[in-house]
């Protein structure tokens, strides 16, 4: 069963049950009361005053004009009409004379039943929904009974019969089928409403499913299912910017496959030369075989390094290095590590100059992956400044709750189309993709997820040569935790 069926069949439950259950209420209460209700409705429009005129007048009556048939009947029946009675006169258990409409029979048995109440008093009852009145008198040896009985009046009528009870049971009905067609037009009304978002979801899913990830739901409606909407364009943006970054995951790693595929073949074709070069002869002598030899050497060493900076890369791209982070006074740090670097580099190719400008900033930070990146930094400068002495100015600053560290080369810089992308994987700046400066292209780009790891930024301008900017939050304000 489908879920407008559901729904449809559930709202005419809540409507019918309990108006059913009112209905049969009624039916039984009306059944079990329907003659006192009726009694006390035919008798409502008869006031005392009423009754006490009538029993005045046949306490009037003259019995001897009925016992010597002189009565003008006519005009006797006239004076009860009036006030809305019926008469009928017994002499004995004869009936002398009536003008009540209908079967007359049960009088007698009336008079009977209630002789024993008789004391020349009126005895004032109701009977089939109609009040009637019996007076006893007496005449030498003959008893006298007058009995008048109330006329229908337009009320009466009504209620006295039961015609009354059918047509109020024939309206009822009338009134709970018009009560369930509304129901019935209000639940379809309810179920569209329903059903409309539930179908724009429906077929959203459905465009979702044949890849079509670029038109949003348009819900403006301010009710429970806007947030449903807002929810399913929300999933359906986090969905396609997922489904982007697997493809540019997979196009990158197709890229890294194809870079690691060149750099390794470059230097092992240039060892097979070498070591065919030995196998001919064509290194003859002790030195040219020396020659060959260190360059074979030389060539595994690039190759070991390039492999060596791969799996950097590639266990810090899946969180598998640990970050030992401490709090470290950055210029102090930074004064350390590059005064050993300096040692560590001829002077006259080399030059490392410290500006330092934020004395009493603290930052958190992992002291041996910091090194690598400024490693990384200073021998990229160094490989691509082109210059026969490289100057590496390092300089920090503080702004705002973070540390600026600025590390700026005198070389040529890089093209302004190509900067931002110096920290792809396996990107030179130089398009010719000979190893001359001995880069693997990654030293960069593994900088750039150290610096991230660290909850930091880095970025790339030109100022009069390349100039490198990594952004640290200082200890107090640092989010990020060891991994």
């Amino acid at each position: 069963m489908s879920f407008q069926n559901k729904l449809f069949k559930m709202n005419l439950k809540v409507a019918i049950i309990p108006m059913i259950t009112f209905v049969f209420m009624i039916l039984f209460l009306l059944g079990l009361f329907r003659h006192a209700f009726y009694n006390s409705l035919s008798t409502s429009d008869l006031t005392d005053s009423d009754m006490d005129k009538v029993i005045s007048l046949m306490e009037q009556t003259n019995l001897a004009d009925i016992a010597n048939s002189t009565v003008d009947y006519s005009s006797y029946d006239a004076t009860f009409d009036t006030l809305g009675f019926s008469v009928a006169i017994f002499k004995d258990n004869q009936l002398l004379h009536t003008n009540f409409h209908g079967e007359t029979s049960y009088l007698s048995s009336y008079i009977k039943t209630d002789i024993a109440k008789l004391q020349d008093t009126p005895v004032v009852t109701t009977l089939n929904r109609k009040r009637q009145i019996l007076l006893h008198r007496s005449l030498g040896e003959s008893d006298y009974y007058i009995i008048v009985r109330s006329t229908s009046t337009k009320l009466s009528s009504l209620l006295g019969t039961d015609a009354f009870f059918y047509t109020f049971v024939f309206f009822l009905i009338l009134l709970i089928f018009f009560i369930f067609k509304l129901c019935q037009k209000y639940s379809k009304r309810l179920t569209k409403q329903l059903m409309l978002p539930i179908k724009q979801l429906g077929e959203g899913a459905k465009r979702i499913q044949e890849g079509n990830l670029d038109v949003n739901l348009d819900y403006t409606t301010k009710d429970e299912f806007e947030p449903v909407f807002d929810s399913f364009n929300e999933m359906q943006t986090r969905l396609k910017e997922s489904i982007l970054l697997r493809i540019d995951r997979e196009k990158e790693q197709q890229e890294m496959i194809a870079e690691i595929s060149h750099d390794l073949k470059t230097p092992l074709t240039s060892i097979k030369g070498y070591v065919k070069g030995l196998e001919d002869g064509v290194a003859s002598t002790p030195e040219k075989q020396a020659h060959y030899l260190m360059k074979i050497r030389k060539k595994t060493d690039d190759m070991s390094h390039l492999i060596d900076e791969i799996l950097i890369y590639s266990r810090l791209t899946r969180n598998k290095i640990a970050f030992n982070s401490t709090n470290v006074t950055i210029d102090t740090y930074l004064q350390e590590v590059l005064a050993i670097m300096q040692e560590d580099n001829d002077e006259q190719l080399l030059s490392i100059e410290f500006k330092p400008n934020a004395p009493s900033s603290i930052v958190r930070l992992d002291p041996l992956q910091f090194n690598r990146v400024l490693d990384n930094i200073i021998e990229n400068s160094k490989k691509y400044a082109c210059k026969e002495h490289t100057i590496v100015t390092v300089s920090t600053r503080k702004r705002g709750n973070s540390v600026e560290i600025t590390i700026k080369d005198n070389g040529y810089g890089v093209a302004n189309d190509k900067l931002s992308h110096i920290f792809d994987t396996f990107y030179r700046a130089d398009d010719s993709r000979n190893q001359s400066t001995n880069g693997t292209g990654l030293g960069l780009a593994i900088t750039k997820h150290i610096i991230e790891k660290l909850s930091g930024s880095i970025t790339a301008k030109n100022n009069d040569g390349l100039c490198i900017i990594i952004t640290l939050k200082e200890a107090e304000y640092a989010t990020h935790t060891d991994h």
